[in-house]
């Protein structure tokens, strides 16, 4: 009989420690909270690396410049979405992607440079931005005041009329500006007829200071622009956004057509002038006429 109550104890203890074990293997365990990649980057190195290459686009709560303030975009995006595009913004365009195109759309369809970051380091420069703290400013007025710096002398290393102390290229090699003390420039990148009131005096020092752009970079890379030409530049800029002597947007074509056409006209002017008193006919075809005229051949 002890027996027989033996094994039905066991038995149901059996039973009641399996059906424990079911109804702990079907409740649903609480996910684990994600570890954001950022948090394993360092701080130090990516203020480093947003000085060197992101700091002339953007602040950390300084407000808008080329780009958004980054104040808090690591509580505003995903850490999966700012680790695609942080390295390539271009790519998240062309994919469609609705975050991406928006930014591209508010911000003058200007393209971030892609960049060689590694995963580090994007977590550092993650981390550098969560380490400042505060959220994104609002967009700020930029200052329009006149700036300090001599605006003949920015025009006149803008066109190349006035080399770079450094050896680089003039900036209308790549850039284009309506202003009539200089030439129209190259097409290569943006227009800057309007950059100062764009970026402020500010923006435009870092990009010169700095340049975000690969080409620009590597333009600049072993020729860099001193501060004193920065100077004269951002005044240039200024005067050019400011005052706009011409229209924005002007067509040089037809301008330099007309140009062309009324010099080749001044140019043939001043040959007329200088051969009026040439000869008009062959020296041998004269000596011809004298002969023929002396021993009184006529038709």
């Amino acid at each position: 009989m002890n027996t027989r109550k033996t094994t039905i104890a066991l038995l149901a203890s059996s039973v009641l420690t399996m059906g424990v074990g079911f109804l702990h293997a079907a409740t649903p365990v609480p996910a684990q909270e994600p570890i954001e990649i950022y948090k394993q980057g360092d701080p130090a190195k990516g203020a480093k690396l947003f000085q060197t290459i992101c700091a002339a686009c953007h602040t950390v709560g300084g407000g808008v410049r080329v780009g958004p303030d980054l104040a808090g975009v690591h509580k505003r995006r995903s850490s999966e979405w700012l680790h695609k595009f942080i390295p390539s913004s271009t790519k998240m365009i062309a994919s469609g992607d609705p975050d991406a195109v928006a930014i591209f759309e508010k911000f003058n369809k200007t393209l971030m440079p892609d960049q060689v970051f590694t995963t580090k380091q994007v977590d550092s420069i993650l981390a550098f931005i969560e380490s400042r703290g505060g959220d994104a400013s609002a967009p700020k007025k930029i200052d329009m005041t006149k700036p300090a710096g001599n605006p003949k002398i920015g025009a006149a290393l803008f066109d190349g009329r006035r080399r770079l102390a450094s050896g680089g290229p003039a900036c209308n090699s790549c850039h284009d500006l309506n202003h009539d003390t200089v030439m129209g420039g190259g097409v290569l990148s943006k227009d800057l007829t309007k950059a100062y009131s764009r970026l402020g005096g500010e923006g435009v020092a870092a990009i010169l200071s700095n340049p975000p752009f690969p080409l620009m970079k590597r333009a600049f890379q072993d020729h860099p622009i001193s501060k004193a030409e920065a100077t004269g530049l951002i005044a240039f800029l200024w005067e050019a956004d400011v005052e706009a002597p011409m229209e924005a947007g002007r067509d040089y074509g037809w301008l330099l057509f007309i140009r062309g056409v009324v010099g080749v006209g001044i140019i043939l002017a001043l040959l007329g002038f200088l051969w009026r008193g040439r000869k008009t006919s062959l020296v041998n075809a004269k000596i011809f006429e004298r002969q023929m005229g002396s021993v009184g051949v006529s038709d």
